[in-house]
């Protein structure tokens, strides 16, 4: 099976770079090629989301992190199951659908920072408050 390194699609472990457009073309390469391993080397990848196709692995080395960036615009729609239900919901981190023979090893993290999106909602949900605060409110409401 083919091994790949992501440096070699142009990616960078300084926890600055955003290396989205590197693992998108790193997954295309190696679904076009059959199939194969991206080996995640040690450091901060920063990456918005991306697919990962059929008879990949992604290795993620002792010290890698691929930490995904806080910014909606980059996680459009994708049909999806929610809670049973088909419909088009937030694009996750890793994606893959109709895909087969997956895997991610190693002892590397992945992180969807997780935190930074929870602030986001509770400044969301306080600011939507605040807004409908004019609103009477029905007589069935406590």
């Amino acid at each position: 099976m083919n091994e790949f390194d992501i440096t070699a699609f142009g990616g960078s472990g300084d926890g600055i770079f955003d290396n989205t457009s590197s693992f998108t073309a790193a997954m295309l390469e190696i679904w076009e090629k059959g199939g194969g391993t991206l080996r995640i080397g040690q450091g901060i990848w920063k990456t918005g989301p991306f697919e990962i196709f059929s008879n990949i692995t992604l290795m993620l080395d002792e010290g890698a992190v691929i930490s995904f960036i806080p910014c909606p615009e980059l996680y459009f729609p994708v049909w999806s199951r929610w809670e049973g239900v088909e419909c088009y919901a937030m694009h996750p981190c890793l994606f893959a659908s109709g895909q087969e023979n997956i895997s991610v090893k190693g002892k590397g993290i992945i992180d969807g920072s997780g935190e930074k999106w929870w602030e986001m909602y509770h400044k969301k949900r306080k600011t939507d408050k605040k807004n409908r605060q004019h609103l009477k409110k029905s007589p069935w409401q406590n």
